[in-house]
């Protein structure tokens, strides 16, 4: 029986968050809200990470960032 994954929240401080969480959101098929809050490990190329990864999700509602010090660059006007 297959299983989907609706909604992930990552709760890290750690700067590897991205490395890991990109991949998954990249290639999850039923997830529609992520929520990374306040994982100030983040940064600007896991902000980046993300933002490329999401491109490959067309089932994302909801997306959460607050606390993340992602800046402008990490943004990249994607979303």
């Amino acid at each position: 029986m297959a299983h989907s994954l609706f909604c992930l929240i990552v709760c890290a401080d750690d700067a590897t968050v991205a490395s890991v969480v990109a991949p998954f959101v990249r290639q999850a098929r039923a997830l529609t809200r992520l929520d990374l809050s306040d994982n100030k490990a983040l940064g600007r190329e896991g902000g980046r990470a993300i933002g490329e990864a999401l491109q490959h999700n067309a089932l994302l509602q909801t997306l959460l960032m607050s606390g993340c010090p992602i800046g402008d660059e990490g943004a990249g006007g994607r979303w």
